[in-house]
């Protein structure tokens, strides 16, 4: 035991606990004998400065040492020290329990009632900080996005058409208003539509829906082997060196340079700058050369905007031949073919409704 000059001394105690002396003896008359000892060694008020008798207090000053706190008992006195310290006065050092670290993945050790408490750094946790904590598990990313977690966050891989740390933004696009010619934009997911105004269509509303425009070929002169080319609405004519003009009639098929005999290799044939949403041509006049009874046969191939075909049908007589109604209502014609088969024929004009791209 320990003992101060001057100091009343407390019975050893653990450094933690009070001490608790017992009740002195009785006598047989039921009272207690003043003078016997209770187990306490003990020294005069008078050599310690607290006269217990006059009100002194053992703890006052505070004889425990760092930061213990002290207990008055009977006559004495004990110290109950704080972790990390033990002895009679709080003097001894305990084992450091923080010493070395326990704490995992750089977490904070201080010591508590019961010994070392790890305190975590963000995105650990556990006893000893051993576990990181998937931020993944309650699927933070919206709309159909990827998690990757990390160390104390996450982070998204947004799909398509949509952004934000969650996935949680649908991308705007329509600004900077894609829609051309007064479209109106609707924003959707990873997209837009635009509402066009009349005379008006395409993705962008870039298409000009141009009124049916017809292309006279009365009065144009000779056609040997040549071209001709209407700009607007840009449509060429070429075909077979037996074609020719005839002043008031058109375009015809009439036979071979040195008579009308028709070998069914003849052809007029026109293409369009821009696909056609109506297209018709017009027969003033047909001839009947096999002598069967019918006039200006025919074979009409026509070509769709991507200039595939759209197969052939036979045709005779005069008069308007209305492509759409052959080949399909709303079918976008970019050129067409007439093939004489049989008999002669002219055509003297025809009519497009260009859509026209800009």
């Amino acid at each position: 035991m320990n003992v101060r000059p001057g100091v009343l001394v407390a019975a050893a105690v653990l450094a933690t606990g009070c001490f608790n002396p017992p009740d002195p003896p009785a006598d047989a008359d039921g009272t207690t004998d003043a003078g016997t000892s209770t187990g306490l060694e003990s020294s005069s008020s008078e050599s310690i400065g607290n006269d217990v008798s006059t009100g002194g207090s053992v703890c006052d000053p505070n004889p425990c040492d760092n930061g213990g706190e002290c207990v008055p008992v009977g006559n004495g006195f004990t110290c109950v020290c704080p972790p990390g310290f033990m002895g009679d006065f709080c003097e001894v050092v305990d084992e450091d329990p923080c010493d070395p670290n326990p704490c995992e993945n750089e977490g904070t050790c201080t010591v508590g009632a019961d010994g070392a408490v790890c305190e975590c750094a963000a995105g650990f946790e556990g006893a000893v900080c051993e576990d990181e904590i998937d931020e993944c598990a309650d699927m933070p990313c919206q709309n159909g996005g990827t998690c990757t977690d990390e160390v104390a966050g996450f982070s998204c891989e947004c799909p398509s058409g949509f952004e934000g740390d969650a996935c949680e933004l649908n991308i705007d696009d329509c600004v900077g208003d894609p829609c051309q010619n007064g479209g109106a934009c609707v924003d959707e997911i990873d997209g837009f539509t635009c509402n066009c105004p009349a005379g008006f269509e395409g993705g962008q509303c870039e298409c000009m829906l141009a009124p049916a425009t017809p292309v006279n070929y009365t009065n144009r002169g000779t056609f040997t082997a040549g071209m001709i080319y209407d700009a607007p609405p840009g449509v060429r004519v070429t075909g077979s060196n037996t074609i020719n003009v005839l002043n008031l009639n058109g375009l015809g098929i009439v036979g071979g340079s040195n008579n009308n005999t028709i070998d069914g290799n003849e052809f007029i044939e026109f293409e369009f700058d821009f696909p056609s949403t109506a297209t018709q041509y017009f027969v003033p006049s047909a001839g009947n050369i096999d002598g069967d009874g019918f006039v200006g046969e025919a074979i009409v191939q026509a070509f769709d905007e991507n200039g595939m075909s759209l197969g052939s049908m036979p045709v005779n007589g005069s008069g308007n031949k209305d492509l759409n109604a052959m080949f399909g209502a709303g079918v976008r014609i970019l050129g067409f073919r007439v093939t004489a088969d049989v008999d002669s024929h002219r055509i003297g004009s025809v009519t497009v409704s260009p859509v026209v791209c800009m």
